[in-house]
């Protein structure tokens, strides 16, 4: 596998990170249970804090310096 289709997939993954998480909210307010809400924070979190690269290598430059 090359590296633009790893980067194609990262990007789909993280778009699909957004459906769900949007789902789970929807479904959180139609259903009140807290599961929902806390899948779908969680996903659109991720979507948040991965949808930019410059992002994702300043949280796992953190992790490395917190961890040596």
């Amino acid at each position: 596998m090359n590296k633009e289709n790893k980067q194609s997939i990262l990007s789909l993954i993280i778009k699909l990170n957004l459906i769900l998480g949007l789902y789970n909210l929807y479904l959180f307010c139609y259903g009140q249970m807290f599961f929902n809400l806390l899948i779908g924070s969680m996903n659109i979190g991720v979507w948040t804090f991965c949808r930019d690269k410059d992002m994702m290598l300043a949280i796992i430059k953190t992790i490395k310096i917190k961890n040596h």
